[in-house]
C-alpha cells in the first residue's frame, strides 16, 4: 500500500497557493488590459471650431480604417506641393483644439491632415490602442493612395499619446520625417511615474514607443518641455537616446505638457516647418 511521504500535504498546499496567486495575477492583468482604454482615452464629440474660423483653406475628409470604421479629418492647405504632415493629437479633445497651432504651419508652407481618432469628434467607433493604430494607417493610405502623395513628401507628427501613434505608424510605412512632442516611452513607464509603488508587471505594456523607436528609419525630431509635469522630461530624453540617426532633440525651456507650442511660439513653428521642408521633397 502506498503511503504519503512526509511533506506531501505541505507541497500540495504550497502548489495550490502558487497556482491561485498566478491565476489572480493573470486576472488582474486581463482586467487592467480591458480597463486600459477607459483610463487612457478621454474623447470629446464636440467640435467647437472649424478651419474656416481661422481663415485656413481646407477640405472636409471622410476615410475608412481597415476594419470599416469611418473617420473624419481635415486636410488643411495644398497637398499637391511641399510636405504633407499627418497630425495625430493627444488622448483628449478634438482636432478643432489644434487649429491655432496648425494655422502657423500652413502659413509656413506645410499641408496638414488633422486626423480624428475613432470615438472622437465626428469619427465612428470607440478608441482603443489597436484601433488608433488602424486610424493612423488609414490616414497614411488616404494620402498615399487617394491623393497620390509620394512617401518622400509625407511626414508624421504626434503630440503626447499621438507621439506613440506616429512612432508605431513610422515602423510600418515609409515617410520623410517624424516629429513627436511631449511623447512618453510607454504606458507602463507612465504608470511607474504616477504610482511608483505599483508593481509594473500588473500594467500592460501598451503604447511601447521605447521598444519601437529604434526601428524608425526616417529622420526624427523629439521636442519636450523642460517643466512637463505630465510626461517627465526624462522620458523624452530616453526616446531620443534609443532612436537611430538622423535625429534631433529640442528642449523647450519653461514649457509644460500642453503649452509647448505657445511657449516655443514662432521659433517652434519655424523649427517644425524647416524640419519637414528640409526632409520632405
Amino acid at each position: 500500500m502506498l503511503r504519503a511521504r512526509p511533506g506531501d500535504g505541505l507541497t500540495r498546499s504550497i502548489a495550490r497557493i502558487v497556482i491561485a496567486l498566478a491565476l489572480g495575477m493573470a486576472l488582474i492583468v486581463v482586467a487592467l488590459r480591458l480597463l486600459l482604454d477607459r483610463f487612457v482615452f478621454h474623447p470629446s464629440r464636440r467640435l467647437d471650431a472649424s478651419p474656416a474660423d481661422y481663415g485656413i483653406p481646407f477640405e472636409d475628409v471622410t476615410m475608412r480604417a481597415e476594419d470599416g470604421v469611418a473617420l473624419h479629418a481635415w486636410l488643411l492647405g495644398r497637398a499637391d506641393t511641399g510636405p504633407v504632415v499627418a497630425f495625430f493629437h493627444g488622448n483628449a479633445g478634438t482636432i478643432a483644439d489644434r487649429l491655432e497651432r496648425v494655422r502657423a504651419w500652413v502659413s509656413r508652407g506645410l499641408c496638414v491632415l488633422l486626423v480624428e481618432y475613432r470615438g472622437f469628434g465626428r469619427s465612428g467607433g470607440k478608441a482603443t490602442e489597436e484601433g488608433v493604430y488602424r486610424d493612423a494607417m488609414a490616414a497614411y493610405r488616404f494620402l498615399a493612395d487617394d491623393r497620390r502623395v509620394p512617401a518622400s513628401r509625407i511626414g508624421l507628427f504626434g503630440e503626447s499619446l499621438g507621439g506613440a501613434v506616429a512612432i508605431e505608424l513610422g515602423t510600418r510605412v515609409e515617410v520623410c520625417g517624424i516629429a513627436v512632442e511631449s511623447a512618453f516611452t510607454s504606458i507602463r513607464d507612465m504608470a511607474r511615474s504616477v504610482l511608483p509603488w505599483y508593481p509594473r508587471i500588473f500594467v500592460p505594456n501598451a503604447f511601447d514607443s521605447l521598444g519601437r523607436v529604434a526601428s524608425l528609419r526616417a529622420p526624427l525630431l523629439v521636442v519636450h518641455g523642460t517643466r512637463d509635469s505630465t510626461v517627465p522630461f526624462e522620458q523624452g530624453r530616453r526616446l531620443f537616446a534609443a532612436a537611430r540617426e538622423p535625429k534631433r532633440f529640442e528642449a523647450v525651456n519653461g514649457a509644460e505638457h500642453n503649452d509647448v507650442d505657445i511657449v516655443g511660439a514662432r521659433a517652434y513653428a519655424d523649427l517644425l516647418a524647416s524640419f519637414f521642408r528640409d526632409g520632405c521633397r
